[in-house]
């Protein structure tokens, strides 16, 4: 739970908080249970403070300079400046923290797992031999040899886009952190072949407009070109999926970015890649104006085909949340800016279609 803070205080619990902050609170000394002295406070020497006891419980996540920073306030300033520094900053963040370290035990990898993603990294997983049936094993964990972690399945499906140099990099840690190396898969290798595929997905769109071999024609354009439709009302999934991103790391504590490449993503950057190489082709301004008219139309008319279905409208404004998402970052805006941009236009776009 979030800390509580503005608490009023008294000089009793000031001084607790201090003993607290410097380890020699009657709690590291023995003298009362912090588990106990909230219901039995005349056995206890005195009701606690649920702060005091909140910020007993996470002590191990202040820095020393942070119990620098409170004392001087204590000792020099005065005792109401060092408890809002306590309740204002320190709380606050020692609960990140907290719930950051939660978050690192929960999603730490088992030894087998960390060993299978070795092999996946490196061609010689099970999966590769022929042992297990990757689209198979999560069901029948017996038959297949051990559950494998879902984590690991998606990297297997995505070696492809690892390069040399990353496989390295990730030897290299292995060999040294195991767990590290997991992180260096998760923190970093992962959005990087996310971003490959999804810029191969907007590439296979703009194929259909501009394919290589050089035989474009119009029907080939026209079919591209509704073929999007449907990819733009499956695209809003991808604003789901990063408003889930940005919500599980705010609950964790994770400062970790929000993958806008991530699978969910695929609909919108196959109808980008239709759409943006057809406006591309058109050399006049109207010409432009007239086809994103037309297409913003057949998406319209695509949702009212649907309005029998409940929630329809969402399908579009989801779409367009999608988009604000995206232009949004590319205009510079951060990954929660970005997204509260693109959940309010999405917002204002179902609105407008009801």
């Amino acid at each position: 739970d979030d800390f509580e803070a503005g608490a009023t205080r008294n000089p009793a619990h000031q001084s607790e908080q201090y003993q607290i902050m410097n380890g020699v609170s009657r709690f590291d000394t023995g003298e009362a249970d912090p588990n106990y002295v909230m219901y039995d406070p005349l056995s206890q020497g005195g009701q606690a403070n649920q702060n005091d006891l909140k910020l007993y419980n996470a002590m191990e996540y202040v820095t020393d300079d942070e119990r620098s920073m409170y004392n001087y306030l204590y000792n020099q300033v005065s005792e109401k400046d060092a408890d809002d520094y306590v309740n204002k900053y320190l709380l606050p963040a020692i609960s990140k923290r907290n719930r950051y370290a939660s978050f690192q035990e929960r999603s730490k990898m088992a030894d087998a797992d960390l060993e299978e993603q070795y092999k996946i990294m490196n061609g010689t997983s099970r999966f590769d031999t022929g042992e297990a049936d990757p689209e198979y094993v999560l069901y029948d964990p017996l038959s297949q040899g051990g559950q494998v972690d879902s984590r690991n399945l998606e990297l297997y499906d995505k070696m492809e886009y690892v390069t040399d140099y990353e496989r390295d990099t990730y030897n290299k840690l292995y060999s040294e952190d195991k767990e590290a190396a997991a992180e260096y898969v998760r923190t970093k290798l992962m959005p990087a072949i996310n971003k490959r595929k999804q810029d191969e997905l907007y590439q296979t769109g703009a194929n259909m407009i501009n394919p290589e071999d050089g035989e474009s024609n119009g029907w080939r354009t026209v079919g591209a070109n509704l073929m999007s439709v449907p990819l733009n009302l499956m695209s809003g999934i991808g604003s789901v999926d990063a408003a889930a991103q940005m919500l599980a790391n705010k609950i964790n504590g994770v400062d970790d970015p929000v993958d806008f490449n991530s699978d969910a993503f695929g609909a919108y950057n196959l109808k980008a890649g239709i759409r943006e190489t057809t406006e591309e082709g058109i050399d006049s301004a109207a010409g432009r104006f007239f086809y994103g008219t037309g297409m913003s139309m057949l998406d319209s008319l695509a949702t009212q085909a649907l309005y029998m279905f409940p929630g329809a409208t969402l399908l579009l404004g989801g779409s367009a949340a999608t988009e604000a998402m995206i232009q949004g970052k590319k205009r510079g805006l951060s990954d929660e800016q970005a997204v509260i941009f693109g959940l309010s236009s999405g917002v204002a776009e179902a609105l407008f279609e009801e």
